[in-house]
């Protein structure tokens, strides 16, 4: 091939890109600056060489482009490939996390919620707040435990941003007046007493009357009794009028889950009950579901068979993913 052939093969590369670069911003709908950050090229090159103005090596930039598109379509591919869940499903353990929510919000009273990781407490609450107006939803960490971390983690929740933290106690108060509320707290093992019995103090507003629901870990309502009947712990523990507990998943959950999943092979079942006793119970069992329908349908099968169940397990236990 002469060197004018080369240049123009060249040239008709470069423009190729430059078409795929835009149709895939416009199919993204990001900007330029989003698009050039995700492939790893300056913004300011990125956008002279998009408009044909860049002096430098055009060559070199179509192929950070051409590379970041391969890699795209491989991720579009994979997200296609990959089965979705059939959504939430009310289970019975969801249907008692439900109640007690609703118990709260409408009386207004305080209420706990515990049970080990993945007996589907959050995805209830989800579904709750989903579903229902002025639900409030916030979720501990062993970065945010403080009573001041409390109210921002509130205050982001409803959009308040101003004043320091009485007023922003204030303004919570007064934005949560009249809603018939309810403030849902996850992982609420992670907040200090303190900071829990700050929200005491808003349910003990008679202005207010907000219903307070503390979810998370087994051993978080022993926590707030604290052994004794004195002090901040009485003063918590006295205001709970209901409690729900969940070691593990009742039979009826997995049932409702499997059927909402469409699993009939009688093994395939089996299998993912006895996913569903072990640690992180539903979710690790979802999980695995998850991955053996992408196993079934890489293989052209139709339906998850025990083999699928068998080998998803076996996959995300090697990579950590069924922990």
């Amino acid at each position: 091939m002469s060197e004018t052939m080369e240049r123009a093969a060249e040239d008709a590369d470069v423009a190729g890109m430059r078409s795929a670069a835009r149709a895939a911003m416009q199919e993204d709908q990001i900007s330029q600056t989003k698009f050039a950050t995700r492939a790893g090229i300056n913004d300011k090159t990125f956008s002279a060489w998009l408009n044909d103005a860049y002096a430098g090596d055009n060559q070199r930039v179509a192929g950070q482009v051409r590379t970041f598109l391969r890699s795209r379509d491989e991720r579009v591919a994979a997200r296609l490939a990959m089965p979705t869940s059939s959504g939430f499903v009310m289970t019975p353990s969801a249907t008692a996390f439900t109640a007690l929510l609703q118990q709260a919000q409408w009386m207004p009273d305080m209420v706990t919620a515990v049970g080990a990781p993945g007996v589907g407490k959050t995805s209830a609450m989800r579904e709750y707040q989903r579903r229902n107006p002025n639900v409030f939803l916030i979720t501990g960490s062993p970065l945010c435990s403080g009573a001041y971390a409390l109210i921002d983690c509130l205050c982001e929740e409803m959009g308040i941003i101003e004043g320091g933290p009485l007023r922003k106690m204030r303004s919570i108060a007064a934005h949560l007046r009249g809603r018939q509320a309810l403030i849902v707290v996850d992982e609420a093992q992670h907040f200090s007493l303190a900071a829990l019995d700050q929200l005491r103090t808003l349910h003990d507003n008679p202005s207010v009357q907000v219903g307070i629901a503390l979810v998370g870990h087994p051993d978080l309502k022993s926590r707030m009794a604290g052994g004794g009947r004195n002090g901040m712990h009485a003063q918590l523990d006295s205001r709970f009028g209901a409690h729900l507990a969940r070691k593990a998943p009742l039979p009826g959950d997995v049932t409702a889950l499997l059927n909402a999943e469409g699993i009939e092979n009688e093994q395939a079942m089996k299998l993912l009950r006895g996913i569903a006793a072990e640690p992180g119970a539903l979710r690790k069992m979802n999980r695995t579901l998850r991955m053996a329908r992408m196993l079934a349908s890489g293989q052209g099968d139709a339906a998850v068979t025990a083999q699928h169940i068998t080998m998803a397990y076996d996959q995300l236990s090697n990579t950590g993913g069924a922990a």
